[in-house]
């Protein structure tokens, strides 16, 4: 028995076997380590937060700098990931993504190369005030600012870009109140947000439960109420103003309001009141309509003859949510010549170059038709025929 003992002991393909299983077992527990610490780290909080303040899609390019936030983003069920081989064209698709669904848009980049060129579709995006939040990753902090690779001051970057919140994130601690005011940011006043995240912290453990409620999620839904209201007293103002017969009337419509073209139509056809839109807002309105004459204009020129005709000799112009109204209410000189009546979706977005003599916050479609009610009441009306119109101008 005793040799037998010690002849299995010194078998060494027995213990080569044995020696095999343990190494098998204790990887297969590391693994299992290392998933389970992935599910509560702070880059799946980022993802349910970002699910939490209704983004659906993120954008980007991958990098060492970035891999547990895009391995968390890929890992959510309700997030879609569009990996994109350039990060402009990432940053680019999410302005376009908040621009045509008024819903906040997220981008994300590594560090280096991969942040800077996220900044052409961050500055579009503060130049057509939509809401985007960008997350960029940054090395390790142990070498930060003294090794050389990819070591760029990418929040000093895009703060001088326009965005208007860019901060280091410096612990995981910071995380989740600079993400929280982040969002609230980029939600809030339609602008462009932007966090740089040190890799170490992506992969650290959450401070806090990873599906705990995110605190800016409903920020949006608490606006929307107050969005959705207008002033009926200041319908009926307009509606007042614009029955006098010998003004002429045009209307702008930007991108803000594409939504609501049908309704924007069907008031410029009781107005008789000719219609030019935005580069980006090409498309609200039938093109093919008599009333629809072409776009503003872009590069800071009118569009076409015809339009330009119009924005010269009208006397008023309604501006649905258009910011940028230099075309439509100056002269060559850049002095406000045209009066102004201003609609907008929120009162963050009231602009404060030109005067207006009317000022309408409230949702674009609600607005057009309870202008077009009050016009009906009153009685009033433009042109009684397109052929009149044409002639008037």
């Amino acid at each position: 028995m005793e040799d037998h003992n010690e002849t299995t002991t010194n078998n060494p393909r027995r213990i080569k076997r044995k020696s095999y299983t343990m190494v098998g077992r204790t990887k297969a527990a590391k693994e299992d380590q290392s998933i389970e610490a992935a599910k509560n780290n702070c880059s799946a909080f980022i993802s349910n937060a970002l699910v939490d303040a209704g983004v659906t899609v993120v954008y980007g390019g991958h990098g060492g700098a970035l891999a547990p936030l895009v391995n968390a983003i890929v890992d959510h069920p309700g997030l879609q990931w569009v990996c994109c081989r350039n990060e402009a064209n990432a940053s680019l698709m999410a302005a376009a993504h908040a621009k045509y669904t008024h819903q906040l848009a997220c981008v994300v980049a590594t560090s280096g190369p991969g942040a800077t060129n996220l900044t052409t579709g961050l500055m579009e995006a503060n130049l057509d005030q939509v809401p985007v939040l960008c997350l960029t990753g940054l090395k390790p902090r142990q070498g930060m600012h003294f090794s050389e690779f990819q070591d760029v001051d990418q929040s000093r970057l895009f703060a001088a870009a326009g965005c208007e919140l860019s901060a280091d994130v410096a612990s995981p601690e910071a995380l989740v109140p600079l993400l929280r005011d982040a969002v609230a940011v980029a939600t809030t006043r339609n602008k462009c947000a932007h966090l740089a995240i040190p890799v170490d912290i992506q992969a650290a453990p959450c401070p806090i439960p990873v599906d705990k409620p995110f605190c800016a999620a409903h920020a949006e839904e608490r606006i929307a109420p107050i969005r959705s209201n207008c002033d009926e007293n200041t319908l009926n103002e307009i509606a007042q103003s614009l029955s006098v017969e010998t003004k002429k009337v045009l209307i702008a419509i930007g991108v803000r309001a594409v939504d609501a073209g049908d309704d924007i139509l069907k008031l410029a056809e009781h107005l008789r009141a000719p219609i030019v839109t935005r580069l980006h807002s090409k498309g609200a309105v039938d093109e093919l309509h008599p009333l629809v004459l072409g776009i503003e204009g872009v590069h800071g020129k009118p569009g076409l003859e015809t339009s330009a005709i119009l924005m010269e000799t009208a006397d008023v112009v309604l501006n649905f949510g258009i910011d940028d109204c230099t075309l439509l209410v100056c002269n060559t000189a850049g002095l406000q010549v045209r009066e102004m009546i201003e609609f907008q979706s929120s009162a963050l977005m009231v602009s404060t170059r030109f005067r207006a003599s009317y000022t309408s916050i409230g949702d674009f479609r609600a607005v057009a038709r309870g202008l077009l009610e009050c016009l009906k009441t009153q009685g009033g009306r433009r042109f009684s025929s397109v052929g009149q119109l044409q002639l008037s101008i």
